[in-house]
């Protein structure tokens, strides 16, 4: 009797382990299974064949050399003096040094003689937002690459656009550079008699950035080629200074009107 409980007692106990063994190997597949395909989906994430929007190759898109957005004016600035060895000026438009290098913080003209022809706010590169300024460096080397002029514009002691003008011979290096750091770049262009335009664009789901080249006619100067290069934050910040900007201006135009009517008046 005894014999046959012991063999009652082994066959169950080999049952269950059958059965526990079962359960083990099932989960371990599961694992595998599931790391495999978390494997797949980050290649997926990291291949820049199947990323056909661009936001992941760019995703650590956040400037060119040293100046890099959202930082504050005087984490960019001050290693700026230092890096070209020069002082930063308070200057009105039009009123920049003649220098091979310098840093320059402009400051808007609203003089009368500015009020009788505010068609130039259109050309200007200040700001109208009392919350903005806007410095422009001339003559920096970036990776042994000379970028002409860049302006740098903070709003709210914050960098939120970065827009540089240099010789059209330099976009190629830049491209290549953009290119091989950041992916692929969508391309558009614009061509009529007069203007030749084409931009390449990278972007990621907080900043933008658009290389353009363009040749076009001036009646004085012929066909002017030049490269630009626009970063730029996305969104409500960015948003929050155009209309501070507008603002201004809007007000810059009222006072030129006031200024106007009181000569009328006084004719």
């Amino acid at each position: 009797m005894y014999d046959h409980l012991s063999k009652i007692m082994v066959h169950l106990d080999t049952k269950n382990m059958t059965k526990n063994l079962f359960i083990i190997t099932g989960l371990v597949l599961l694992i595998v299974i599931s790391c495999d395909s978390s494997v797949n989906s980050n290649k997926s994430k990291t291949s820049h064949d199947s990323d056909t929007t661009g936001y992941y190759a760019a995703r650590d898109l956040n400037g060119i050399g040293e100046l890099k957005l959202l930082k504050t004016t005087k984490s960019i600035i001050v290693p700026l003096e230092k890096t070209m060895n020069v002082k930063s000026l308070k200057v009105k438009e039009y009123e920049e040094p003649y220098s091979t290098q310098y840093i320059v913080q402009l400051i808007a003209d609203t003089t009368e003689k500015f009020l009788n022809d505010t068609s130039r706010l259109s050309l200007t590169d200040c700001s109208y937002c009392n919350q903005a300024s806007i410095y422009k460096i001339h003559g920096l080397s970036i990776s042994n690459t000379l970028i002409d002029e860049i302006y740098l514009t903070f709003y709210k002691d914050t960098l939120i656009q970065i827009f540089c003008d240099f010789r059209i011979y330099n976009a190629d290096i830049i491209k290549d550079a953009f290119e091989f750091k950041y992916g692929k770049y969508q391309e558009s262009s614009t061509s009529n008699t007069l203007l030749k335009e084409l931009t390449r664009k990278w972007q990621n789901n907080k900043i933008i950035a658009e290389l353009s080249t363009t040749d076009h006619f001036n009646k004085n100067m012929g066909y002017v080629e030049r490269a630009t290069l626009k970063i730029k934050l996305k969104g409500s910040l960015f948003a929050a200074y155009l209309d501070c900007d507008n603002t201004g201006k809007t007000m810059i135009i009222e006072k030129a009107k006031k200024l106007k009517n009181k000569k009328m008046k006084q004719f």
